[in-house]
This record gives C-alpha cells, structure tokens and sequence, in this order.
C-alpha cells in the first residue's frame, strides 16, 4: 500500500539531488568572465581599468586592474577554491579606489588561468605574480593581499623578489606545512572516477590541499629573505587554517622591514568578510609604514652626504 508513496518520494528525491548539481556546476565556478568584468569597472566609477595575462612555462595567468597608473599597486591574491571575483568587494571600496592601482589575479587552475588544469608549484606562481608587477608597474610602491592559499604563493613571491615588494598582509594565511585541516573525503575524492563527479574548482581545491603540505616544506628555510612589511591577520578560531600559521611565519620573518601579528577574538576563516574596515586599515597601516621608512632612508642619505 504503500510502496507508490516511496517510490513518488525517491523519485522527487533524485530530481533534487540533479537539480542541485547542476546548481552547484552552474554556479560553483566562482570566476567572471572579461566581459562581466569591464562591465563592472564601468558602472564602479573607473576612468582607466582592463583585462590581460602574462605566461611562464606553459602556464597563464589572468589578470584585471582598475586605477590610475601614478598610484601604488594593491595586488590580490585569493585562495581555494576562488578566483579574482572574491576581492570585488575591494574594487568596489572608494577609499582603496581613491589611493590605489588595485589588481587582482586568477591562480593557475582557477577563474580564466587555464580553468581546470592546476599548477601547483609555487615558484610558478610566483614568477607569475611577479610578471604581472611586472607588466602593469610603473615604478610605484607594491602592496600585496593575499588571503588563504594564495599567502603560500605570495610568501614564495616575496622571498624569491624581495625588492620588488614593499608590503604584504598576509589574511588567513597557509604559510606552515600541516597547520590546516584535511577532511576525510578529501582523500576519498582523488580517485579519478569520484574526481570526475566533482565540480571543477572543487576538484581542483582536493588537488591542491593534497600536495600542499609538500609544497610549504620547500619554502620554509627561506623566510629570512622576506623584507617587506608584513602584517599577518588571523583569526584566533580559524578551523581551516589553524593561527599557528600567522605566529610561526611571523617568527620566522626575521629580516622584514617590520612585522604585525593580529588576531581577531572568536574569528574563524571570515576575516574578508567579517572584518572588511579591520582589512582596510591594514592597507593604508602597511603603505604608511612603507612611506616612513623610505622618508628615513631619504633623510639618512642626506645626512651622509
């Protein structure tokens, strides 16, 4: 008798189970397109704003910009899964606007960086970032903010160009190997059937935590070669990455020009979006540290001669 309600149920029951993944493929890409993107800076209040790339070794990464080319860049890195589309909020600030030439990339694998094919090297990355400064500088003061994941590629950057940086926030930063949490499925999902089920960027998130760890061990002996600013925000509940990250590399960084360790009380992974005007402080707290120090090398230049 009651079999025809069962069966009624099972079948709505997949239907919702099919309509949800093709919700979460739809919508779970977390990337925008170029054309969206002009479209934004458009309407945002921009007079001078673009698209473009830069390549190394077979690998590119996508870029957008937006801001007058005489102020100092703010470039953005995200972390998994993400793209440049998690920093339009910061495009959006009119303060940050006022002040910068704001930039934010898309990491190998993620938004329109070769979507799909991961590359998790971190001194490729690196180079990447580096010639995205590279391109779009014009010989103005670079800031770096750099959130989750894209703090391991940001510190490979720093260490291995220490004069092209003068400041980096590290935001709930992956900075020391095995100071994160690895959930079990994670491990369940890297066979190739069960990895083909998975959205793309999910798919690419379980990759790059699995060689992660393997990745941060080879940039721990270089922490003294960082000497720009930093500034390291972590929350002190943070279950994804653990605190123990800010604290160690903030020991670690031994030759940077200067060195801030804050925690927000009962904060987890949310810092961007719980603590925005915290974040911004932080941005105009480390261009105005840069400032100083180089109004005292100045000063002491002028002393010596």
């Amino acid at each position: 008798m009651q079999r025809p309600f069962y069966r009624k149920k099972r079948f709505y029951a997949l239907i919702g189970f099919v309509s949800l993944m093709v919700f979460i493929y739809k919508f779970s890409e977390f990337r925008t397109s170029d054309r969206v993107y002009l479209k934004f800076f458009e309407t945002s209040g921009y007079s001078s704003y673009g698209v473009d790339t830069v390549k190394f070794s077979g690998t590119k990464m996508r870029f957008v910009w937006a801001g007058e080319s005489e102020k100092p860049l703010l470039l953005m890195v995200h972390g998994s899964p993400s793209s440049s589309s998690f920093w339009k909020g910061l495009f959006e600030d009119s303060m940050l606007r006022d002040e910068f030439k704001l930039i934010a990339v898309d990491r190998p694998g993620y938004g329109y960086s070769n979507f799909g094919k991961l590359n998790p090297d971190l001194n490729v990355q690196a180079e990447l970032i580096a010639r995205v400064i590279h391109k779009i500088n014009s010989d103005q003061e670079v800031f770096i903010l750099a959130s989750s994941y894209g703090g391991s590629a940001t510190a490979r950057l720093a260490m291995n160009y220490p004069d092209l940086i003068d400041g980096v926030i590290f935001q709930s930063s992956s900075l020391i190997p095995g100071a994160e949490r690895t959930y079990a499925f994670t491990h369940w999902t890297k066979g190739p059937f069960i990895s083909k089920l998975l959205p793309t960027t999910i798919r690419l998130a379980n990759e790059e935590k699995l060689g992660h760890s393997r990745e941060l061990e080879r940039i721990q002996s270089d922490w003294d070669k960082i000497t720009a600013h930093t500034i390291f925000l972590h929350g002190t509940d943070d279950s994804l990455v653990y605190p123990d990250n800010a604290i160690i590399a903030h020991e670690k960084a031994i030759n940077a020009r200067s060195r801030d360790l804050v925690f927000f009380e009962g904060r987890g992974h949310d810092l961007y979006w719980t603590r925005r005007n915290e974040l911004r402080d932080a941005i105009f707290g480390i261009k105005q540290k840069s400032m100083a120090y180089a109004s005292a090398l100045a000063s002491n230049s002028e002393n010596n001669d």
